[in-house]
């Protein structure tokens, strides 16, 4: 079983320099992601979507092509 213990976003779209670490604590197995409107949290999704499962998990692929 895969288990994510943390992610770094550098520089995709409006998050520049995002760590988030994950809950990994049996008894707490949960990690809450929650901000004000507006600040990237489908954005942060979308990154972790697309850095798990590659271009298909985007919507548009065009909209967050990487250079």
């Amino acid at each position: 079983m895969l288990y994510l213990r943390s992610v770094k976003i550098r520089n995709f779209r409006q998050l520049r320099n995002i760590d988030v670490d994950f809950g990994v604590d049996n008894r707490k197995p949960l990690t809450v992601i929650r901000a004000e409107n507006r600040t990237g949290k489908t954005t942060f999704l979308t990154a972790l979507s697309w850095a798990l499962f590659g271009d298909n998990a985007l919507k548009s692929r065009r909209e967050y092509r990487m250079h």
